[in-house]
């Protein structure tokens, strides 16, 4: 993922692709340390609810989505940090910068 203390541009247009990944970004940014079921709500809240129902809970397919694939990437490029313990997700040392750059190219909003 690069220099320890700089995240690349590419890497930055990599977390801005997906609007779950955007949604994580805003809510640690305007909330601080937040539950995995926190972030599973706020994620729930912002899609639109589908047409047709699967087997598998809406819910419980954003918490694995977000656990196996978004929480990990922000995590190994510093956005984030995540103690699965807890399942407690908090600012990385590079969410500031995420974040402005962010709200700079994406017009990021507050969920």
């Amino acid at each position: 993922m690069g220099d320890a203390n700089r995240l690349r541009r590419d890497e930055l247009h990599r977390i801005a692709a997906n609007e779950r990944r955007r949604a994580i970004v805003a809510t640690i940014r305007d909330r601080g340390a937040v539950t995995v079921d926190e972030l599973v709500a706020t994620v729930a809240e912002r899609e639109p609810q589908p047409t047709t129902s699967g087997s598998i809970d809406r819910r419980t397919a954003i918490e694995v989505e977000l656990l196996h694939v978004h929480i990990p990437m922000l995590r190994a490029a510093g956005v984030v940090d995540f103690d699965p313990t807890q399942r407690k997700v908090t600012p990385g040392k590079h969410l500031e910068r995420v974040d402005e750059l962010l709200s700079e190219e994406y017009a990021l909003a507050s969920p």
